[in-house]
């Protein structure tokens, strides 16, 4: 039950009653059905712009 008590519970019928619906029904089961069973990646694609090697970067003097 996703409700901390029955206190809030009917505190969350009483002023947010769409909220405390979708609640319900997501509940009501004994908890959320998860969509995916896959697991995520531990991190993210790698950024290509800047796998560049300290040999190709060169430093420019820039004028006045």
């Amino acid at each position: 039950m996703p409700f901390k008590s029955e206190k809030q519970r009917r505190y969350m019928h009483k002023n947010l009653p769409e909220i405390a619906k979708r609640w319900e029904e997501d509940y009501k089961r004994g908890g959320i059905v998860r969509l995916t069973r896959t697991v995520p990646p531990k991190r993210g694609p790698d950024p290509q712009g800047l796998n560049v090697s300290y040999k190709q970067v060169k430093t420019v003097k820039l004028e006045k």
